[in-house]
């Protein structure tokens, strides 16, 4: 989305690797790929990894067409792995975040870091019944939180091209921290939105930096 500073955001994710001299990033759950764009054009080695080709056919910069779930990668490869846009919400159980999150430990070194953000159950309270319009009106969002189920469901409006319906898992912060720690992870940081500004009104995404051990 246009508002979002994805440049800020990958600042703040190289500050949790330093300065490395030969850093190697995996941008996961990728779409468009603009953190992937923003670390190539500073020189930085990225790739940009998604399940479906017509997203990736937008990004810039070395693509993998594969499944994040099931990494077709080596182990041990990555300083730094990305995530944005609440696509740990997607996946649809804690088993699957539990995997996942082993998955991608097993790509990271030792040392490295996995930097995502999530919508926590704050932020879904929030969003329940509110409408949003994207800058210019093309876009309609539609919330509506399940509560009993932790479920997150939006319908997206796009003008001309008909009505999309995601489905997001809500996690609370304890269940992410159990899934990472059994993972292989230790949990170093938790901030919203990035250590960014963010507006009053709706509470913020969360951003979490997990650390291979």
């Amino acid at each position: 989305m246009a508002d979002i500073d994805y440049a800020a955001w990958l600042r703040f994710a190289l500050a949790q690797v330093g300065q490395q001299t030969e850093l190697r990033i995996l941008e996961l759950f990728s779409g468009h790929a603009p953190m992937t764009g923003l670390a190539g054009a500073a020189g930085l080695n990225a790739v940009a990894l998604d399940v479906e080709p017509k997203m990736l056919e937008e990004a810039q910069g070395f693509r993998l067409n594969a499944n994040a779930l099931e990494l077709p990668l080596a182990a041990s490869v990555f300083n730094l792995a990305l995530s944005t846009n609440a696509s740990i919400n997607y996946l649809r159980d804690p088993a699957m975040l539990r995997s996942h999150f082993t998955d991608v430990a097993r790509v990271l070194k030792t040392g490295g870091a996995y930097v995502f953000d999530c919508c926590p159950p704050e932020r879904a309270g929030t969003l329940h019944l509110r409408v949003m319009h994207s800058p210019g009106g093309a876009i309609t969002f539609s919330h509506i939180y399940e509560r009993t189920t932790d479920i997150l469901v939006t319908r997206v409006d796009v003008s001309g091209r008909g009505i999309e319906e995601h489905r997001q898992r809500i996690y609370t912060e304890s269940e992410i921290t159990d899934a990472a720690v059994s993972a292989g992870f230790a949990v170093e940081l938790v901030v919203p939105n990035y250590a960014e500004p963010y507006a009053a009104g709706i509470r913020p995404i969360v951003t979490w930096v997990l650390r291979r051990v």
